[in-house]
């Protein structure tokens, strides 16, 4: 009985965790936005499970408001410069 449980738990944990887009142990991804239109660019570092749009989301451009934005996992040295100096990279 403990061990058909233990397997619903990592299932719907797992479900879950896709659709929110949550890493592993529940821990918020980093995204970097990036707008086609006018290269503005924005990592973000989400404290936890909560997009906030405008500041961890994004489905506008801030700088020129295009709908042109790409999404993508931030890589390791983007998240090390947005933890380092905090809203300093490129923007436009």
């Amino acid at each position: 009985m403990a061990s058909l449980y233990s397997g619903c738990v990592r299932i719907c944990r797992a479900s879950i965790t896709r659709r929110v887009g949550l890493g592993m142990w529940g821990e918020a991804r980093s995204w970097t936005f990036e707008c086609l239109d006018c290269d503005w660019r924005k990592t973000t570092m989400p404290a936890g499970d909560v997009l906030l749009r405008g500041v961890t989301h994004f489905a506008r451009c801030p700088a020129c408001g295009g709908d042109h934005l790409m999404r993508r996992q931030a890589t390791d040295l983007e998240r090390l410069v947005e933890r380092l100096m905090p809203g300093k990279v490129r923007s436009g």
